[in-house]
């Protein structure tokens, strides 16, 4: 029986069918024209988009630590009038 790597011996295959598939994607991607790249325009286009979802996901923490603080001070508040209530 031939000596089977360490890859084979945990999924039963033979790792080298896999890396020469892994070798094969890798050149012909890195062979690719430059076609391929994103355009300098698509690229700020990316990053204006990054930026819009960083700017809205920031209002939206705030908003939502806003909403914790008064929701524990409303429970805050209605605790003491129902201690009162009770004395």
């Amino acid at each position: 029986m031939k000596h089977r790597s360490r890859f084979g011996e945990i999924t039963g295959h033979d790792g080298a069918k896999y890396a020469d598939k892994w070798r094969s994607s890798a050149t012909t991607a890195l062979a690719e024209p430059e076609e391929a790249r994103a355009s300098p325009q698509a690229t700020r286009a990316d990053k204006k988009r990054i930026k819009e979802l960083e700017r809205e996901l920031l209002r939206k923490d705030r908003a939502l630590a806003e909403t914790a603080a008064l929701l524990v001070l409303s429970k805050k508040v209605a605790a003491i009038f129902s201690k009162g209530e009770a004395e």
